[in-house]
């Protein structure tokens, strides 16, 4: 039996499809509204399957112009030989309608018997300026200033003018050709400047409009000066009131627009007044506090402008546009006021595939300097470093006391040195990494055995005392951040960082964020208990962790029992671990076996860690790393006899990249990591 096939996309219960044309296709634009034309049979068994197969409940349009409602038949009281009549029939008919299209709405509820909803026009806005237009407008600002005051590079932009007027083909635009230019620069320059004005002024829509959401922040604002641009039952444009508070008559200045004075024409005194009328609009709206919001929503673009910059050093404004789905226009705003803040810098940036440098941006890495703490087992790192996380300097400073006060005494003495290079305005916070559980948000050491701090509030005391921004947080999950925004792990969204010292500890990256646990302690591996039999006791309290098996010091001991145990006692004299590490990798005994199974030991705890989680890619950092092949190999063997067999095949193990720099990277990221999120240490408004 023959089915009728009908275009359009079945999702469940919903049919989405295209309404018929009316007939001839070369001519439907004339056939739309055209109440005598007859519909073809196409189109009447499109609704005849919507109502009997199909069997509609309910039939939505959407689009301002349909022709349903424009069919042959009566104009009111319509019957069945009505074509509106019979191909909606009685099934109930909703059409969305432009709130501004009340004729054609009347029609579409006459003739079609429908429910309109109405919407608001999408919101307006300036067309505003960027990439090459931006770049032209302001070379014609610094011609128009260079000849108010004589300046000799006044040829030297004229011809960078002229360059890229020929690139582009403006004069075609205004229908000028090369020779007209050459022998009338004056005339040329003067049009093509209300050329670019032109299109800067020009209204464009601003996105579309989303139903039940009303226009808010800059876009309202940008949608009030719109409807605001004519003079209206007495009041005057919004333009001509602000131009005329200030003194100017602004027909005038369009009535003469190439007037120069003060390095000013008067095209970009308008421009002004434009700038000025936007700005008292915003001041009005952001007056009312249920718009507070609004301003958050304002910030929130430019945060994620600066972000996008900062992860790329070499994006452009149309780049920006594409990634961040904003209009070009809003994004020459944005960039517009970070330049002012002296946040971000342009750029000539030469790409591999040749041709002119682009206008780029970058952060200004210069802008302020951020100071890291790295707090250790008996040692601390000052870090000063640029808003790009690039080191300037470091001083180490080491120390044998774990006293609370003492700690803390040191701490307040090698900060005051540090901070006292600069005046405070020029550094942006303090980040502070330190051993131990702690509550990042609160800024609190809940505890940390090694300085024998308790409940410590570590950000009140110090912001307190110096007047800054800052954050402290566990060593570890600062390295895990750093390794994120500076390593191996820049792109990932899941891993696991480890981290092997004197302790062993490791910190989650799950589904792009740091997983810390209920009671901030997520990661404490090294308490996982591997040898039931042992007769030492961990700092924790119990016996056979994998601390007291695997970290360094444990390590060195093992090696001078050794020693001593085959009567080679005076090797182990004044033993380190940079030799134990050393001797290991060149498979010394005992050296050799001895961290091959601590290696091994934690890649087995390693294992039962990613059966759970479910993480393919662990970056391990720590001294026992420059054993090479030894730790890798050792390390993944471990992994793979507790690994469920579906993952093992997928498990990449890296070590950092960053070395025996991790820990001051970490300390320095807890700032770069919080300028334009979380904490948003940049204050933008």
């Amino acid at each position: 039996m023959y089915k009728r096939q009908v275009p359009g996309i079945l999702n469940g219960n919903i049919f989405i499809g295209l309404q018929p044309a009316r007939g001839m296709i070369e001519k439907a634009e004339e056939l739309y509204h055209n109440t005598d034309f007859i519909i073809p049979h196409q189109y009447y068994s499109f609704y005849k399957w919507i109502k009997e197969e199909f069997e509609a409940d309910v039939i939505y349009h959407v689009g301002t112009h349909g022709t349903l409602e424009w069919l042959p038949g009566k104009e009111i009281g319509l019957c069945d030989s009505s074509c509106p009549d019979f191909n909606i029939d009685d099934i109930p008919h909703l059409y969305d309608y432009s709130i501004n299209v009340t004729g054609e709405g009347l029609q579409a509820k006459r003739r079609s018997y429908a429910a309109l909803i109405s919407y608001m026009i999408p919101a307006l806005t300036l067309a505003g300026e960027y990439e090459d237009i931006e770049e032209i407008d302001e070379l014609i600002k610094q011609y128009y200033q260079a000849e108010n005051s004589g300046d000799t590079k006044i040829e030297e932009i004229k011809e960078d003018i002229l360059e890229r007027t020929f690139k582009y083909n403006y004069n075609l635009d205004m229908n000028i050709n090369k020779e007209e230019i050459r022998e009338n620069y004056k005339n040329f320059i003067n049009k093509f400047h209300s050329y670019i004005e032109e299109l800067k002024s020009s209204t464009i829509k601003d996105g579309l409009h989303i139903l039940g959401e009303a226009a808010t922040g800059d876009r309202c604002a940008t949608l009030i000066q719109a409807l605001l641009r004519i003079d209206n039952c007495g009041m005057l444009a919004a333009d001509r009131a602000v131009g005329k508070s200030l003194g100017y008559d602004t027909e005038e200045l369009v009535d003469r627009p190439h007037i120069l004075k003060n390095g000013k024409t008067n095209l970009m005194i308008l421009e002004d007044i434009k700038n000025i009328t936007t700005d008292i609009i915003k001041e009005i709206i952001y007056s009312d506090k249920d718009m507070s919001n609004e301003i958050f929503k304002d910030e929130y673009s430019n945060y994620k402008v600066m972000e996008k910059i900062m992860k790329n050093s070499k994006i452009s404004r149309t780049d920006l546009a594409k990634y961040l789905e904003l209009t070009p226009a809003a994004i020459s705003k944005i960039i517009k006021k970070l330049l002012s803040y002296n946040l971000i810098i342009e750029k000539n940036t030469l790409f591999s595939t040749g041709g002119r440098p682009r206008v780029t941006l970058a952060i200004n890495s210069n802008y302020k300097k951020i100071i890291g703490v790295n707090l250790g087992a008996g040692f601390i790192n000052i870090v000063e470093s640029n808003l790009n996380g690039e080191i300037i300097g470091i001083t180490e400073r080491k120390f044998a006391f774990k006293g609370q006060e003492k700690v803390l005494e040191l701490l307040d003495e090698e900060l005051t040195k540090a901070l006292s290079k600069y005046d405070k305005e020029s550094v942006i916070g303090i980040g502070l990494a330190t051993h131990g559980v702690v509550d990042r948000k609160k800024g609190t050491v809940i505890v940390s055995p090694h300085f024998k701090w308790k409940k410590l509030e570590l950000r009140k005391e110090l912001e307190k005392k110096y007047n800054l921004p800052v954050i402290v947080e566990n060593d570890v999950r600062s390295m895990l951040i750093a390794e994120h925004n500076y390593g191996h792990a820049k792109d990932m969204k899941n891993f696991i960082f480890l981290y092997i010292k004197n302790g062993i500890g490791a910190a989650i990256f799950l589904n792009g964020k740091i997983f810390e646990g209920s009671n901030y302690g997520a990661g404490e591996i090294g308490h996982f208990i591997v040898n039931e039999h042992s007769n030492i006791q961990c700092r924790c309290g119990k016996y056979g962790c994998l601390e007291t098996e695997c970290s360094e010091q444990v390590l060195v001991n093992k090696v001078m029992w050794k020693l001593e145990e085959d009567e080679k006692k005076e090797m182990g004299k004044n033993l380190d671990i940079s030799t134990v590490y050393s001797k290991a990798k060149e498979k010394e005994e005992p050296y050799y076996s001895i961290i091959k199974d601590a290696v091994y030991d934690t890649g087995k705890v390693m294992g039962n860690v990613l059966n759970m989680l479910d993480v393919n890619n662990i970056i391990v950092a720590g001294d026992i790393t420059t054993t090479g092949d030894l730790f890798v190999k050792n390390f993944k063997k471990g992994i793979d006899t507790m690994l469920l067999e579906e993952f093992n095949k997928k498990i990449k193990v890296s070590t950092t990249k960053l070395e025996n720099m991790i820990g001051v990277y970490g300390a320095v990221s807890l700032i770069t990591s919080n300028l334009f999120e979380g904490e948003k240490l940049i204050k933008v408004k």
